[in-house]
């Protein structure tokens, strides 16, 4: 091979690395932070997953802090009616509540759940961080009480986390966080 034929074959070569090098860069996408899921159950269906929330996500903190600043003088007395309302995303959730009866609030198979089970999966639940069996609503003397079932994500009432399996005292109109899916609970 000549001189030249050498020296047009490495111009080539180094044409065409800066064309790979700038078809690369044109390619290159920000990194997107993937949401980690793992199973609930043994089950591994990809169905059955909760979301794992960071306490660092932005939309969390937020919702947070206007819990906590919302005002909570709202009466803790359920009416004799014994209606309970979850506001979940512009729709309404209506619960017949009877003393010591508790409803599980979570994400249930379809055609499954039982009378005292609330299914969130249709408000994007597993999404918004919602475990299978998140919390439970209970009316005891005229009160209605909300218990943390040790979820992933937890639940908060006034922008505060609430303890597992300790039973929090829910005034009407307060505004709740299962993971990151807001229900407001109102009652008569």
């Amino acid at each position: 091979m000549s001189e030249i034929d050498k020296s047009q074959n490495t111009n080539n070569n180094q044409q065409s690395y800066e064309d790979e090098s700038r078809k690369t860069q044109a390619v290159k996408r920000p990194k997107m932070r993937r949401r980690l899921q793992l199973p609930d159950d043994d089950s591994g269906d990809i169905g059955k997953r909760t979301t794992i929330l960071s306490t660092d996500n932005p939309l969390l903190r937020r919702a947070l802090n206007q819990n906590a600043s919302a005002d909570h003088n709202g009466t803790t007395s359920v009416g004799e009616s014994r209606e309970v309302i979850l506001l979940v995303r512009g729709m309404i959730e209506r619960l017949m509540m009877a003393e010591h009866k508790a409803h599980t609030l979570g994400r249930f198979d379809m055609g499954v759940k039982g009378d005292d089970e609330v299914d969130l999966t249709p408000y994007g639940a597993a999404d918004r961080g919602v475990s299978r069996y998140h919390a439970i609503l209970q009316l005891d003397d005229s009160h209605l009480y909300l218990t943390d079932l040790g979820s992933t994500n937890g639940t908060y009432v006034a922008g505060e986390r609430l303890e597992p399996n300790t039973p929090t005292i829910i005034r009407k109109g307060d505004e709740v966080l299962l993971g990151r899916l807001a229900i407001q609970i109102m009652f008569r």
